[in-house]
């Protein structure tokens, strides 16, 4: 698990549903890449974004001698937030390990995908007969557990993907689950990119677990820190659509001739944004999934 605080401020946030990817930006920006949202069931589930009027979103800030300020920047992109609608703290408390373990283990649970693949928390048990692929995971504060429909639809697509002795890079990689997917799909080698340290940390103990530390490596930092004379057959980007955006260019050039590009986190009115920004690169879209509010894209140069 990640080296983190052991003590955290949870910030409780109420907004609307259309504001959720601006809000989870902000605060995986200057919080912990981490977000639980609550609906009007009042069922709290990590990492599942579903549509609803007014949604609570918890978020996480490490108690150390950096609280103070991170507090402020929230407050101010809260701040700016509510001028396209009312974002407000309506809570705020102090949450311990206990209270993480407690929530892992309440809302992680065994996910199947399609029907080659498993993912498992560490903590529970799967039958020994089941021939499904399995992930064993323990995401600790890292952004991917599977459950979030954007992870998901990833895991599913490259299921259906021929992996074998291709190269796969990860951008945005979070607990590495999708690389680690890759490799156990048949891929000889993913490199995994995040800008955030802890998921860094959590990714690698990831790796270890399943035992395939051999076949993929994590850097921290951006896309163009990445050498570039390096292709890659897979390119998978679950982040947002701004950032895949901005991205496209760069992606562009790591891509070898006959490579693919699967991108998710994208809200489905801005995949239209996105789609022509590829398009103007010379890829066309292949395939297009929808899940909810989200949606994923297979891109490829034509």
């Amino acid at each position: 698990m990640a080296s983190v605080s052991k003590e955290w401020i949870e910030l409780t946030i109420q907004t609307k549903d259309e504001l959720i990817e601006p809000l989870t930006e902000l605060l995986r920006k200057y919080t912990l890449p981490f977000a639980v949202v609550l609906y009007d069931k009042g069922e709290r589930i990590s990492e599942i974004f579903q549509v609803s009027d007014l949604i609570r979103v918890y978020t996480y800030i490490p108690v150390d001698s950096k609280s103070q300020n991170i507090r402020e920047m929230v407050d101010v992109g809260i701040k700016v937030l509510s001028i396209i609608h009312e974002t407000i703290i309506i809570d705020e408390k102090h949450v311990n390990q206990a209270y993480w373990e407690q929530i892992w283990k309440t809302h992680f649970s065994i996910l199947p995908i399609l029907d080659k693949l498993v993912i498992k928390p560490v903590w529970q048990e799967l039958d020994d007969k089941d021939d499904r692929i399995v992930i064993n995971l323990d995401p600790g504060m890292a952004f991917g557990t599977g459950h979030h429909p954007t992870t998901r639809m990833c895991l599913e697509e490259l299921s259906k993907q021929e992996l074998t002795g291709k190269s796969i890079l990860d951008i945005g990689s979070g607990s590495g689950i999708l690389s680690i997917a890759a490799v156990k799909l048949g891929a000889l080698s993913c490199i995994g990119i995040d800008i955030d340290e802890n998921a860094i940390d959590s990714a690698l103990n990831n790796i270890e677990m399943n035992g395939v530390s051999e076949n993929i490596t994590l850097q921290t930092g951006v896309l163009d820190d990445l050498d570039s004379t390096f292709k890659y057959d897979v390119i998978v980007a679950n982040i947002t659509a701004q950032i895949i955006i901005n991205l496209v260019p760069s992606i562009s050039s790591y891509l070898k001739p006959n490579g693919i590009v699967i991108t998710s986190g994208i809200l489905s009115e801005l995949f239209p944004e996105v789609e022509n920004t590829f398009n103007q690169l010379g890829f066309e879209c292949s395939s297009f999934i929808n899940s909810g509010d989200w949606s994923l894209g297979v891109f490829s140069i034509t």
